[in-house]
């Protein structure tokens, strides 16, 4: 198998000399070795930053529901405090969160019940708008006919007229044709042409 061959004396001291570093490449492992510990410690700081920006979101997120959880609550006790005291837009509300199921269980029945409830209610709501401003409209004319019989009596010859008329009509006034046509009557004493063509169809009626 070949020639036996005899180990150097100095194999030893060249092995130890070879596993020995030079300076230069010990300078340049210390550096390699500290380049990456500071790696290593910089992305460990960058992983704790980022998990804490992480966490600092979730929270934000979670604060965030909470908050929209928190107003949706309140939107929907208002609506229903509202629907119950006969409020026709609440009414109206509260049968479409039963109809689409938002902030209560779907329920069509309940939603039925709600629509039908605020149509009642609006109807009778408008009713009051309408008697309201009907008995607006009928003050404002009450008022609007004292001024112009103050100046009537006052001998305002225009107002003559329009207070007879007033009287003919029941604007602002109850009926009374009798103080129609004395009114018609002084005005058209006074020179008044409309006043007399007034009293002429009122003596024909």
């Amino acid at each position: 198998y070949g020639r036996p061959c005899v180990r150097p004396k100095n194999a030893d001291s060249v092995e130890n000399a070879a596993q020995q570093l030079t300076p230069l490449e010990e300078s340049q492992l210390n550096f390699a070795e500290s380049s990456a510990k500071e790696k290593t410690e910089s992305a460990v700081t960058a992983q704790r930053r980022l998990q804490n920006f992480l966490d600092e979101i979730e929270a934000a997120h979670k604060a965030a529901i909470q908050k929209i959880k928190a107003a949706q609550a309140l939107a929907l006790k208002t609506d229903q405090e509202q629907a119950d005291k006969g409020d026709p837009i609440a009414l109206r509300r509260m049968g479409e969160r039963y109809r689409d199921g938002d902030g209560v269980e779907k329920d069509l029945a309940k939603a039925d019940e709600y629509f039908k409830k605020a149509d009642e209610a609006t109807e009778t709501e408008r009713k009051r708008i309408n008697e309201e401003n009907k008995l607006k409209e009928q003050a404002a004319r009450q008022q609007r006919f004292i001024r112009i019989l103050n100046l009537a009596d006052r001998g305002n010859l225009e107002c003559m007229v329009s207070a007879g008329k007033c009287y003919r009509y029941g604007d602002g006034v109850e009926k009374d044709s009798k103080k129609a046509r004395e009114y018609f009557q002084k005005a058209s004493d006074l020179g008044s042409a409309e006043a007399a063509q007034l009293l002429h169809e009122h003596d024909s009626e």
